[in-house]
């Protein structure tokens, strides 16, 4: 799919995560080279912002959308996504409905903007996971 788009965002009290993803990074690829996505990763925190193009294994989306599921179904527990480059890490923490948000967007060997323990909800956070299911509806499967 060449026109395929989606946006992922993950937002707490003051501060937002926008995850934009573009293209498939390597459109001909095959096996796991394929599933990468080409994207753009934007983090705002009050005054603060910053943006960079990241690429995104599908893999990571999938952990991280499965992981926020059972937070939100229990509402409690701890949900991340892991960037296998370092270009951008979100932690969610929930205890009955509430909890925190970390975040940080990294630029490649410089600088970074991060958030820590934010304040976040179960409402902001569905909003995340619907998102989340498009995007990787958007954005199926390719690798073998």
């Amino acid at each position: 799919m060449a026109d395929s788009r989606a946006a992922i965002h993950i937002n707490g009290e003051r501060v937002a995560m926008t995850v934009l993803l573009e293209r498939w990074e390597r459109p001909g690829a095959t096996g796991s080279d394929a599933d990468w996505i080409a994207a753009f990763a934007e983090l705002t925190a009050g005054n603060f912002s910053g943006r960079r193009a990241v690429s995104l294994r599908r893999d990571e989306l999938v952990g991280f959308r499965d992981r926020l599921a059972d937070v939100l179904a229990s509402l409690s527990g701890e949900a991340t996504l892991e960037h296998i480059e370092g270009a951008l890490g979100v932690r969610v923490l929930l205890n009955q409905g509430r909890g925190q948000l970390s975040l940080y967007l990294r630029e490649e060997l410089g600088p970074c903007l991060s958030v820590d323990d934010t304040w976040t909800d179960q409402s902001y956070l569905a909003d995340t996971l619907r998102e989340l299911d498009a995007a990787l509806t958007e954005f199926g499967p390719r690798g073998a």
